[in-house]
C-alpha cells in the first residue's frame, strides 16, 4: 500500500513538475514580447488541427495546437495585437478565432460572421477587422468582453473591400477594394455615411493584395507590379512586369517580392526592377513574407514539392535559413 501511495504522489509530483514547465515556458515567452523582442507568429497545420508557431527568429520557438480550429479549410491570416491577444483568421469559414487570455496554449473564442474577414490591423485604441461586406465592412474587438462592435463605415455599392491599413498620426483609415478604389475615413466619426464616390480610384492597379501606409506615401502590390506614392500619384517601381508575384515586404533596406514562377524566387527591387535574388527548387507554391528587422525577413512556405517551411532570409549576406520543415499557409511578426 506504501508503495502504490509512493506511486501516486510521485506521479502528481511529475505532473506538478511538467505544468511548471509550461508555465515557464508561457512566461518565458511573454516575456520576450513585454521586453521588446521582435517574434514571429506563424499558422502551420498537423493532422487535424491548426497550430501557431512562435519564433524569436532563431532556434527558439514554441508551438501551439489549435483544437477549437481545424486543419482545412487552412487558415488566411494570423496576427498579434499590442496587448498580446492573437487572432486567426479563416476567410472561407467566416470565422474569427482569438485567445482569450492572452495565452495560445490556453483557451480560444471565435465568432463566426456573414461575411468574410479579409485583413486586420489595429488603431492604438482596439483591433480592426475588414470584412468582404461593402456596407458595414469594418469592425472592432473588445478586449475583456471577446465581442465585436461596428464602426460604423460603409463603402459605395458595388465595391469589395480588400485590404486594410491605419495612419496612427491622423486617425485614419484607409479601405481599399478589390477593383483598387480608395475609401479615406477618421476612424473616430461614427456613423460615417457611404461616399457616392470613392476618395481616389487607381485605376490602373487591378486585384491588389498588398497595401500599406506610412509618411504620407502609399504602397500597393499586385502578381505584376509594385506601386508608390501619394494617393492621387502612384506608380509603378518595376519597369518589367513580375511573371507572378504572390508577396511583399518592405524593410529600411528595400522592397521584396515572393514569386511563383517560374520557380520559387525571392527578388529585391534594384534599379527600377526587380532582381533574383534566392530561387528555390519547387516551381509550384506558395509565399508569406513579413520583416523581421531592418536587415531581414520573416518567410513562410506551403503547397511546394520540397520548400515547405519557416524561413529566415537576411537582405545583407543574402542568406536564407530554414527554422523547421513545415508548411506555413500565414505569419505575421511584432
Amino acid at each position: 500500500m506504501r508503495c502504490y501511495m509512493k506511486r501516486i504522489g510521485l506521479a502528481i509530483a511529475l505532473l506538478g513538475l511538467l505544468t511548471l514547465m509550461f508555465r515557464c515556458d508561457q512566461k518565458e515567452l511573454f516575456d520576450l514580447a513585454k521586453n521588446g523582442v521582435t517574434l514571429i507568429y506563424a499558422v502551420t497545420t498537423d493532422a487535424t488541427n491548426a497550430c501557431l508557431l512562435i519564433s524569436d527568429g532563431k532556434e527558439y520557438y514554441k508551438e501551439f495546437t489549435l483544437s477549437p480550429i481545424p486543419a482545412s479549410p487552412v487558415p488566411d491570416r494570423v496576427y498579434a495585437d499590442r496587448n498580446r491577444n492573437v487572432f486567426v483568421l479563416v476567410s472561407s469559414n467566416k470565422i474569427v478565432y482569438f485567445t482569450k487570455d492572452k495565452d495560445p496554449g490556453r483557451e480560444w473564442g471565435s465568432q463566426a460572421f456573414s461575411y468574410m474577414p479579409v485583413d486586420i490591423t489595429e488603431d492604438g485604441q482596439s483591433t480592426m477587422i475588414l470584412f468582404s461586406n461593402y456596407i458595414d465592412p469594418l469592425y472592432s474587438y473588445n478586449d475583456g468582453s471577446y465581442t465585436w462592435s461596428s464602426r460604423g463605415k460603409t463603402m459605395s455599392a458595388g465595391n469589395t473591400p480588400a485590404r486594410l491599413c491605419y495612419d496612427r498620426s491622423s486617425g485614419q483609415a484607409f479601405l481599399l477594394s478589390t477593383g483598387s478604389s480608395l475609401y479615406v475615413y477618421n476612424i473616430n466619426n461614427m456613423p460615417q455615411a457611404a461616399a457616392a464616390t470613392p476618395d481616389y480610384t487607381f485605376s490602373s492597379i487591378t486585384s491588389p493584395f498588398y497595401f500599406s501606409y506610412a509618411s504620407g506615401v502609399f504602397n500597393v502590390g499586385n502578381s505584376n507590379y509594385y506601386y508608390a506614392g501619394t494617393a492621387g500619384s502612384l506608380i509603378p517601381l518595376n519597369a518589367s512586369a513580375l511573371p507572378s508575384a504572390v508577396s511583399y515586404a518592405a524593410t529600411d533596406g528595400g522592397v521584396y517580392a515572393g514569386v511563383n514562377s517560374p520557380n520559387l524566387n525571392l527578388e529585391a527591387l534594384e534599379a527600377g526592377n526587380f532582381a533574383v535574388k534566392k530561387t528555390l527548387p519547387s516551381t509550384i507554391g506558395q509565399i508569406v513574407m513579413a520583416p523581421l528587422n531592418s536587415h531581414a525577413l520573416a518567410v513562410g512556405i506551403s503547397a511546394s514539392t520540397m520548400d515547405d517551411g519557416l524561413y529566415v532570409y537576411d537582405t545583407e549576406t543574402n542568406v536564407l535559413t530554414k527554422l523547421l520543415s513545415r508548411p506555413i499557409y500565414a505569419l505575421y511578426v511584432r
